[in-house]
């Protein structure tokens, strides 16, 4: 009678645990292991770029190795990506940012700030069907970009955020994935 007492005891003990491991079960994936456009929500740290060809890896001729950045979705619809490159000059504060007269070296250092340096923001939308993000640009850095859309692929694998896209460069497929990691707390 003990021992099956304790057998007893033990089973709900360990669904109980079962149970309590089931749903607290990372956010990354909705049921059956699907991503969700809640999983996506948050912020998250840049913490890499691969960009291939077909042979193989390429140095990323946009951002370069070791680019810092943060993308943020919230649940509103809106987000927000920042990126730099590795190699931004360091300059002195301006007296003004607004001023018209500048000399040829400020003028190069403006352009150089201004092609390490990318950013955009605008509304979000998650396709669950296809695995695919998009991104409706209200406004970006390069003028030329606003009210333009990009659609890429989108995963989470071991907890990090993979954004993938293919274009065509000299008649090559090329892929860019930026891979990010979650910061800070969620609420």
């Amino acid at each position: 009678m003990r021992i099956a007492k304790s057998a007893f005891i033990s089973c709900l003990f360990l669904s109980g645990l079962m149970v309590s491991l089931a749903q607290s079960q990372s956010p990354e994936h909705g049921a059956a292991g699907k991503l969700t456009a809640e999983s996506i929500i948050g912020a998250w740290r840049l913490v890499g770029i691969d960009y291939s060809g077909p042979d193989g890896a390429l140095v990323d001729p946009v951002f370069g190795p070791n680019p810092q950045g943060i993308i943020i979705y919230d649940r509103s619809g809106w987000m927000s990506v920042q990126v730099v490159t590795s190699n931004r000059p360091t300059m002195a504060r301006p007296v003004t940012r607004t001023s018209g007269v500048v000399t040829a070296d400020e003028a190069k250092l403006a352009a150089a700030a201004f092609n390490t340096y990318y950013a955009y923001f605008g509304s979000w939308e998650f396709d669950a069907a296809s695995s695919a993000i998009t991104h409706h640009l209200k406004a970006s850095l390069l003028p030329y970009e606003t009210g333009v859309d990009y659609r890429r692929s989108v995963s989470i694998n071991g907890g990090r955020l993979e954004l993938t896209v293919s274009n065509q460069v000299n008649g090559e497929t090329r892929l860019r994935t930026l891979t990010w990691e979650r910061t800070g707390a969620r609420k």
